[in-house]
C-alpha cells in the first residue's frame, strides 16, 4: 500500500512539474524591457484573443501582443488575405514571415506557432517597438521554445 502511495505521489509531482513547465512564457517582461528599453511593462492575457498575451506599459498603452498557438494556426496566419504584406524570413525558425511594413513577425517552430505584433503608430501615439527590436524579440522567443 505504501508503494502505491509513493508511486501516486511521484506521478502527481511529475504532472505538476509538467503543467508548470508548459505555463512558462517563451518571452518574459524582463526580456522585452531589456530589448526595447521600455520600463514598467506588465504581461496579461488578451481580452479579445485567447491565444494571445499583451505587454502593456505603466500608462496602459499596448506595446506588444504575443500569440502562441498550434502550428496549424501558423499556417492559417500565413495564408491570410494580407499575404501580400508578408515577406519570408530565413533562419528564425522552421518557417517564418514578417510584415513588409514592420508590424509583425510570425514563425513556426516544431508544433508551436508564434506571432509577435508591435503596436503600430496611430494618430498621436508613436510606435513603441522598432523593427530591429521586434526581430530581436522574435529571435529571443524562438530561442526560448
Amino acid at each position: 500500500m505504501t508503494r502505491i502511495r509513493v508511486a501516486l505521489g511521484a506521478l502527481a509531482l511529475v504532472a505538476a512539474t509538467s503543467a508548470q513547465a508548459q505555463s512558462i512564457e517563451p518571452l518574459s517582461v524582463m526580456q522585452v524591457e531589456s530589448i526595447t528599453g521600455l520600463k514598467g511593462l506588465t504581461l496579461a492575457p488578451s481580452k479579445v484573443d485567447r491565444s494571445a498575451k499583451t505587454f502593456t506599459t505603466a500608462e496602459n498603452e499596448l506595446a506588444l501582443t504575443m500569440k502562441i498557438a498550434h502550428a496549424s494556426v501558423f499556417e492559417f496566419w500565413r495564408d491570410q488575405a494580407s499575404a501580400d504584406d508578408q515577406a519570408p524570413l530565413q533562419g528564425l525558425a522552421d518557417e517564418a514571415f514578417a510584415s513588409k511594413k514592420g508590424r509583425y513577425v510570425c514563425f513556426r517552430k516544431a508544433s508551436k506557432g508564434v506571432c509577435l505584433v508591435a503596436r503600430a503608430a496611430t494618430g498621436n501615439a508613436a510606435q513603441l517597438i522598432g523593427d530591429a527590436q521586434l526581430m530581436e524579440l522574435a529571435r529571443t522567443t524562438a530561442g526560448n521554445l
